[in-house]
């Protein structure tokens, strides 16, 4: 057993280290964090209007600003970068469309 782990050991590819583009430009006015993409569990995030929203669509934008990461390149979720970084224009337009589509589907 231990000659066939070492042989397998010694096939084994190298493999190259690669990391995503990232997906939308970065904002010169927020901080470019190093580290990976942590999301976050926000249950309340103040300045948003989401009281005219159905209990299940609110939870899917909570969800959604926790769970997305902020296009400006901080390397936070868009929950954490509307707390934090309140120069970011760019989360806070993610959020208002985060909004807005989720009031549209709770439309009958």
């Amino acid at each position: 057993m231990a000659v066939l782990a070492a042989f397998v050991w010694a096939l084994r590819p190298n493999r190259p280290n690669v990391k995503p583009a990232p997906l939308r430009p970065q904002d010169a006015a927020c901080p470019q964090l190093d580290g990976e993409f942590t999301p976050t569990n926000f249950t309340e995030l103040p300045g948003l209007e989401l009281d005219s929203l159905s209990k299940v669509r609110r939870n899917h934008v909570l969800l959604r600003l926790n769970m997305e990461p902020c296009p400006c390149g901080c390397n936070t979720s868009i929950a954490y970068c509307l707390l934090s970084h309140a120069r970011c224009e760019k989360c806070k337009e993610l959020a208002q469309e985060i909004i807005a589509e989720e009031r549209d589907r709770q439309q009958p």
